[in-house]
């Protein structure tokens, strides 16, 4: 087993010096092919992840990627709030960045999430707000990870947050819907 290779990394150049952290973060993840294979060898197409978005209500839905720090940072957060969803609410957690499929299954095993995550494939500028209009999210055609959403029965938007790092406001609208334990 070797190690994976170290994310690459996106800079705004308003991140305080924390684009470095996905690198190490990456580097010491360890991958089995067999990890590798429960992703299904494929990428999910924007359309299929707004369809499942769409038939996964009442849901807790994040928009992430192992190369954007905050995503990093925020993620166990996420993991800690993801495992007190009843039952009937769906996680659905999604990957941004294609070259997650080398490092996703180590870095969900890492942060102890007890859900799947699916690794979407690159879309044209401008397609992802319009697809993800289809299920009631706003997102602009410029946009910051992690993007979080709650949604409410029949798919009713409660809540949607952009470059979250602190998940209090989630929580909140999840506690609203009645969808925490």
């Amino acid at each position: 087993m070797g190690s994976v290779p170290a994310a690459e990394t996106r800079s705004s150049g308003a991140t305080g010096g924390l684009d470095d952290l996905a690198g190490p973060i990456a580097e010491s993840l360890e991958v089995t092919p067999s990890a590798t294979a429960d992703l299904g060898g494929g990428l999910a197409s924007l359309e299929s992840v707004r369809d499942e978005i769409g038939a996964s209500s009442p849901a807790l839905v994040i928009f992430f990627s192992t190369n954007c720090p905050r995503s990093v940072r925020m993620f166990p957060q996420f993991v800690r709030l993801a495992s007190g969803v009843s039952e009937d609410t769906s996680v659905l957690a999604y990957s941004t960045w294609p070259r997650d499929v080398e490092v996703l299954p180590g870095f969900l095993a890492a942060s102890g999430a007890l859900f799947d995550a699916t690794v979407m494939e690159p879309w044209p500028p401008g397609e992802f707000g319009r697809e993800m209009a289809g299920v009631g999210l706003n997102v602009g055609p410029q946009w910051q990870m992690p993007l979080v959403a709650v949604l409410g029965e029949g798919g009713a938007v409660l809540g949607q947050w952009e470059a979250v790092s602190n998940l209090g406001a989630v929580e909140s609208a999840l506690r609203a819907g009645g969808m925490l334990r």
